[in-house]
């Protein structure tokens, strides 16, 4: 029996724990108001009871764990910032230093008034595994689990 499931395609790049680099395929479920309303990327890999993703890397289709991800790297123009200005999201200047040993830097997007004033707050209290840089050229999803360290860009 082969059942096919309608999904939505996205491409983007994956930094994995080891440092290794993916150009990927996420196939996200197509949203369903009654079973799944929020299947966009963010929502899947902040979803604490979505262990693996279905992903085609290279010519093969895989399950990737979303723990083993450090990032995820894609097109700015495939996020809904809109809606991040609308819940009141604010852009604060910092440098991730990877478990990798990879750097990062940009605007984390902190989200919720209650997080505004400390980028710690946001950190240890905000309920996502995963948060969003903004970069010149790149939106970049990043595993709080692979971060080692955070500097503070001053502004």
């Amino acid at each position: 029996m082969n059942l096919k499931l309608e999904v939505d395609r996205i491409v983007v790049e994956v930094v994995t724990l080891a440092g290794d680099r993916k150009r990927t395929t996420f196939f996200l479920p197509v949203p369903d108001r009654v079973t799944s309303p929020s299947t966009s990327l963010a929502a899947q890999l902040n979803d604490t009871a979505v262990g693996f993703l279905p992903c085609r890397i290279a010519e093969h289709t895989s399950l990737i764990r979303v723990e083993w991800i450090a990032y995820v790297e894609l097109d700015p123009n495939q996020i809904d910032w809109s809606a991040l200005d609308q819940a009141g999201a604010i852009a604060k200047a910092v440098e991730f230093e990877l478990v990798t040993g990879e750097r990062i830097s940009g605007n984390l997007m902190v989200e919720g008034s209650e997080y505004a004033q400390r980028v710690s707050d946001y950190l240890n209290r905000a309920p996502k595994r995963f948060v969003l840089l903004s970069t010149d050229s790149a939106a970049i999803y990043v595993n709080q689990q692979a971060v080692a360290r955070v500097r503070l860009e001053e502004s």
